[in-house]
């Protein structure tokens, strides 16, 4: 069963929504009657939905430009896009939503997408915990130029593809310290940030999974920094990321500080 985000400007559509989804199991966690608020709300909450049922004409802010902030929050993000019109249904896919339905639909349409978009969370972040594990473990070189090349190839197959339904302009250090945090707890990890001020953060993480996986290997640590490093670059500005502690060298935690130049 999924955590649901239903946003429509019409709150007998809403009801609807409530009142079928609830009855086959699913929770609604959140409820908005227009993009703004839509984002607003989503920003706010501490644990994201499984899938939001995104209407498109409402007033305020309609569902694509609201979807293209959310995406911005969470690239992971599981989207349902509902609308009447075709051209605004494929340019949803586009801009990053996993499907549409047009108006006017039956429940049972819904339902359906629902159960399609649940598989597709799984093995959207199975297929990059993989992808990542595979480049891991086919990893043998000791020296700079050897993780660099690593570095750079899970940037291009995995990092950018996890960005790819994201605008880059103007990100800031927190959207990026987010992201990297998501993008490691995807892959087992347990990472978390603390923005210092707009130039300064620290990335904390309590749970090594290289580690549980592979032993000690202060390779794999620098890895982990060389994938926050990459995400850090994405507000286009110069950085510093340091290592304070990691796991492997018997702290109780990583802890990495980023600082923009």
């Amino acid at each position: 069963m999924a955590t649901v985000f239903t946003v429509d400007d019409e709150p007998s559509v809403i009801e609807i929504y409530r009142e079928i989804l609830e009855m086959k199991g699913h929770q609604i966690i959140a409820e908005a009657f227009n993009g703004e608020e839509a984002v607003r709300i989503y920003g706010d909450l501490a644990k994201k939905p499984d899938i939001m049922i995104m209407d498109h004409r409402m007033p305020v802010k309609n569902g694509l430009d609201s979807m293209k902030e959310i995406l911005a929050i969470n690239p992971m993000q599981c989207v349902l896009f509902v609308t009447a019109d075709d051209r605004a249904a494929k340019d949803s896919i586009k801009m990053g939503a996993n499907n549409f339905i047009i108006k006017p639909f039956n429940l049972g349409t819904v339902l359906n997408a629902i159960s399609t978009a649940i598989l597709e969370i799984d093995n959207r972040s199975k297929t990059m915990r993989e992808n990542l594990l595979g480049l891991v473990t086919k990893f043998k070189g000791s020296d700079a130029g050897a993780l660099r090349h690593l570095c750079d190839t899970v940037e291009k197959d995995i990092i950018d593809i996890y960005l790819q339904n994201v605008k880059m302009d103007n990100v800031d250090l927190e959207t990026s310290s987010r992201w990297s945090c998501d993008f490691m707890n995807l892959c087992g990890f347990d990472f978390h940030y603390e923005l210092k001020d707009e130039n300064n953060a620290v990335i904390i993480n309590n749970k090594c999974y290289w580690h549980e996986k592979f032993g000690t290997n202060p390779i794999l640590c620098s890895l982990t920094r060389c994938i926050l490093t990459r995400f850090a670059m994405k507000t286009g500005r110069e950085i510093d990321l340091r290592i304070d502690m990691v796991i492997m060298d018997g702290s109780n935690q990583c802890q990495f500080t980023v600082k923009l130049i």
